[in-house]
């Protein structure tokens, strides 16, 4: 556990150290209190915990980085419950995280099936705000044909480019589309699928290729002022 490798590290700086490849650590007892390790994102609880223990370690899960995990920027932590602590963790939140005008129930923790149910509506309402637009994201899901599709998607994009607003509010229904999906994990890889979660992630992808395609277009001078 002491141990120092080649590079004179130890064990708390390899696991802190986001390309590191140790990444999985069994944890009897201590790392809880000033232990901060931005890419940690799944924390597994197989012991009692309560009050302001149990929100250190939810905190140590909880930090948000731009490091990517698993090709995926870190918007949340995850809590993988054995040993049922989220009834304490209901407590320690009313407790620790909820301003004094707040109930006691209207806590950040979500069950697996209110998330699912957020998620199946941020899709509609995202794709409900595309329809407004004359985009119809299932067509993509109709076909497997490559090129029909990419022209659709380029379609697509530049339709929403139109207008910066269009822009901004797309991206706004892809990210928290994205950051439910992610929430969800891994119960929804699973359950039924969601295609059109990928396709407003493919599409934000064209956009934003298409977006810096137009930048590098523009005259030297306004580049500069961009």
């Amino acid at each position: 556990m002491n141990a120092i490798d080649e590079n004179g590290h130890d064990i708390e700086y390899r696991f802190k150290e986001p390309d590191d490849p140790f990444q999985l650590l069994f944890l009897c007892a201590m790392w809880m209190t000033d232990f901060d390790a931005l890419t940690v994102s799944t924390l597994y609880f197989d012991k009692p915990m309560k009050d302001h223990t149990l929100m250190q370690a939810i905190a140590r899960a909880n930090r948000v980085t731009s490091h990517m995990v698993n090709d995926v920027i870190k918007r949340n932590g995850e809590i993988i419950d054995y040993y049922n602590v989220f009834r304490n963790m209901k407590r320690a939140l009313a407790d620790y995280a909820l301003g004094s005008g707040d109930k006691a129930d209207d806590t950040p923790v979500q069950e697996k099936s209110v998330l699912f149910k957020l998620l199946d509506d941020a899709i509609e309402q995202g794709n409900g705000f595309c329809r407004n637009l004359g985009i119809e994201l299932e067509n993509v899901l109709e076909t497997w044909e490559t090129f029909r599709n990419i022209e659709l998607f380029d379609q697509y994009a530049n339709k929403i480019l139109k207008k910066d607003e269009w822009k901004k509010e797309f991206f706004v229904y892809e990210n928290t589309i994205t950051s439910l999906y992610e929430a969800c994990k891994p119960e929804i890889l699973v359950g039924a699928a969601r295609p059109l979660v990928f396709v407003f992630q493919y599409l934000r992808g064209v956009i934003e290729a298409l977006s810096i395609g137009r930048m590098w277009k523009r005259p030297k001078e306004e580049y500069l002022n961009f």
